[in-house]
């Protein structure tokens, strides 16, 4: 079970922004997620090329919070109903849209979205791992023409990673094998390289409880006010 709340003033935020801004096509935000307190918050990226690159392994548009030009998604075709594809469908259009459209998000949290803990199940991440991987195949032939990922060294990160998403954890070791050095000096990737000896039901448990996110969300709510001031602001409106 999900709830997701959307505030009045979020939805005019995005409003005035894209009514004011009109080269943008598709507008989202930054969002929280909580349970029964905020435990961490999901910061997408703001400009349409850093939006783009991170297409490339999720989606980087929250699409709950999301504002668009409905004539320009109705161009591209609109969502999709092909079998299965209804649980990527948004992440499906905007792969569609991205060398069609402008993205942008705003870089304020304008949306709370509480997952149980069966929202999280290892099932539900199954039933969606294969179709990520084959709705990504298709863009995966071209990395630099597709996603603006040019170095040799951040293609094989990025399939890497692919593999350790949604494929075969054990071929996203043979990709970051190849890295030499930078597999030590890129903290990231060397944790998930470390992760891949496990089974995958762990890595999907690891990778569900978002421990990297808690942790920087931790940090960062003691020492950035401005986190700090937000996760005040959002645990009084979910109390």
């Amino acid at each position: 079970m999900q709830m997701i709340f959307h505030y009045q003033i979020g939805f005019f935020t995005q409003y005035n922004f894209i009514s004011e801004n009109s080269e943008f096509d598709v507008v989202s935000s930054w969002y929280t997620i909580f349970n029964k307190s905020v435990e961490y918050i999901i910061k997408v990226p703001q400009y349409h090329n850093s939006i783009v690159q991170k297409l490339a392994l999720f989606s980087s548009i929250c699409h709950p919070a999301v504002i668009y030009k409905k004539e320009k998604i109705l161009q591209l075709g609109g969502y999709k109903n092909d079998g299965n594809l209804h649980v990527a469908q948004d992440y499906e259009l905007w792969l569609r849209a991205k060398s069609k459209l402008k993205f942008y998000n705003i870089q304020e949290i304008l949306l709370l979205y509480r997952i149980h803990s069966e929202s999280n199940s290892n099932n539900l991440f199954k039933s969606e791992r294969n179709i990520h991987y084959q709705i990504q195949e298709k863009y995966y032939k071209n990395l630099p023409l597709e996603f603006n990922i040019n170095s040799n060294s951040e293609q094989i990160i990025m399939r890497g990673f692919r593999e350790y998403f949604w494929g075969d954890i054990k071929t996203s070791r043979i990709y970051w094998r190849t890295l030499g050095v930078k597999l030590l000096i890129t903290p990231k990737v060397f944790i998930a390289y470390i992760l891949t000896f496990f089974n995958r039901d762990f890595v999907v448990k690891f990778n569900n409880y978002k421990i990297w996110l808690r942790m920087i969300f931790f940090i960062e709510s003691i020492f950035d006010k401005n986190i700090s001031d937000q996760k005040k602001y959002w645990e009084k409106a979910i109390e």
